[in-house]
């Protein structure tokens, strides 16, 4: 069992540097259950709670490989779900550029680590990274273990759009029937959310 209320001091201790973005840290919790079943199987849920705001990993699986096969063949099956009214707490827990808006986000992903089958829907509003508005985001994205699709990525903020569909062959390594649609105004509004150097 993992219980820990103080995830910077974590990160110091494994010896990953930690720049303080925010000038505060949240009060937070971070919940952590495993356990490794007769199967071998490792049993794992948990949650992060910050101020209202949470991630919560369902109950989930996962099944490491004989040794004399490649790690990729690692069996999952993860569910998680996250509920943010204010992203914004995230950059005062961990070391992450600031971001902001609401998002709530739920993924379902299970089969091996090469091939994996699932999706993931995400909706944001709002949303917010280093003090750019890139406005509101909806997407999904779609596995059958062959072909990962994105059936919908749409970015809106105000007349300024963003749309993407198209899908990628797993084993074939190629992308298919790919679809991009831009329409915006100021492309420079945009450009402080490309990284310039290496981070943090």
């Amino acid at each position: 069992n993992f219980d820990l209320k103080d995830v910077p001091s974590m990160l110091r201790l494994i010896g990953l540097e930690v720049h303080r973005i925010a000038p505060t840290i949240l009060a937070h919790r971070l919940l952590l259950d495993g356990c490794i079943q007769k199967d071998g199987v490792l049993g794992l849920e948990g949650e992060l709670l910050i101020n209202g705001n949470s991630i919560h990993l369902e109950p989930s699986q996962i099944t490491l490989p004989p040794t004399n096969y490649s790690f990729d063949a690692t069996k999952i099956d993860v569910r998680l779900k996250a509920d943010f009214t204010n992203l914004g707490v995230l950059s005062q827990v961990f070391p992450i550029p600031l971001i902001g808006g609401q998002l709530q986000a739920d993924m379902l992903i299970a089969g091996i680590l090469a091939a994996p089958h699932g999706r993931i829907r995400l909706n944001a509003r709002e949303l917010l990274f280093k003090e750019i508005l890139v406005g509101n985001v909806v997407a999904e994205i779609t596995s059958d273990g062959h072909r990962i699709a994105t059936e919908k990525v749409e970015i809106f903020n105000g007349d300024d759009t963003v749309k993407i569909s198209g899908a990628y062959d797993i084993n074939a390594r190629t992308f298919d029937d790919a679809h991009l649609n831009l329409k915006v105004k100021k492309i420079q509004t945009y450009l402080g959310l490309w990284p310039t150097e290496s981070y943090p």
